[in-house]
């Protein structure tokens, strides 16, 4: 019974993280901005993922959280191109992927604005 109650909340979880990072994403799309609440939902199901089924790397994607969004506060502060939306955004990718997951979405983000 245990296992089918973890796997309707992980279910749930994930359900939360890809329907909040659709909405961001069309959000930003269309309006140029994203919400502060839609970045709290996406970070508040994700960290909720992360210590719920992968406990004993926590450390790790907060860590990437800090890193992906001091990166792209230096491009937004000195490079410019970026909002402070994207830069929220970045630490809640950082913190869902983890660093190599991490750097690979930016990677494909970044060839697809150049192909776009």
């Amino acid at each position: 019974m245990e296992d089918i109650i973890n796997s309707g909340l992980n279910l749930l979880l994930l359900i939360g993280i890809c329907i909040s990072a659709a909405v961001i994403g069309i959000t930003d799309f269309l309006t140029y901005r994203i919400p502060n609440i839609l970045i709290i939902i996406f970070v508040f199901c994700t960290f909720l993922f992360e210590i719920m089924y992968r406990r004993p790397y926590v450390s790790e994607y907060i860590l990437s959280c800090t890193l992906f969004s001091g990166i792209y506060f230096i491009i937004f502060r000195y490079i410019g191109g970026l909002g402070f939306g994207d830069v929220k955004y970045a630490a809640a990718i950082g913190l869902l992927l983890g660093f190599c997951g991490g750097f690979t979405a930016v990677i494909a983000g970044t060839a697809s604005a150049i192909v776009y």
